[in-house]
């Protein structure tokens, strides 16, 4: 009876199979180590994503390193501003962001309501929805 040893690397944990099991309990082990994943990824994803409602803030977010819901009115020019103003344009420690901020998506289920008369970050227009900005790395 042969055995084998996978380690996952996802949690380093070590399993030993007979060669009879293998295509059974790798597969299990594959669908657990996707889940593993997915949920970390998601849980990353929800502890980098806040809201701002001011420029000043949606700045402090960004420089964090979070993926932040602004009010935005769905402008290109005023997106365009976004990136200008959101890009560090000062010598950073190499691998530091510098790009400015660019528009994600806008989410079907934002992490609050738009309230009514709010306005864009920009503060030249209404703002329509929350809208996901932030930095490639």
């Amino acid at each position: 009876n042969h055995q084998f040893v996978a380690v996952r690397r996802d949690t380093g944990e070590k399993l030993s199979f007979s060669e009879d099991e293998a295509v059974d309990q790798l597969s299990r082990v594959l669908e657990e180590i996707h889940l593993n994943l997915y949920n970390r990824a998601a849980e990353d994803l929800k502890s980098h994503m806040v809201v701002a409602n001011s420029m000043e803030e949606f700045q402090k977010e960004l420089d964090s390193g979070k993926i932040v819901q602004i009010p935005f009115c769905g402008e290109i020019e005023c997106e365009d501003w976004i990136k200008k103003a959101t890009a560090k344009d000062q010598d950073l420690e190499p691998g530091a962001p510098s790009m400015g901020a660019k528009s994600l998506c806008i989410p079907f289920k934002p992490l609050c309501e738009l309230q009514n008369g709010a306005r864009c970050v920009c503060d030249k227009n209404p703002a329509k929805f929350y809208t996901l900005f932030g930095r490639s790395y």
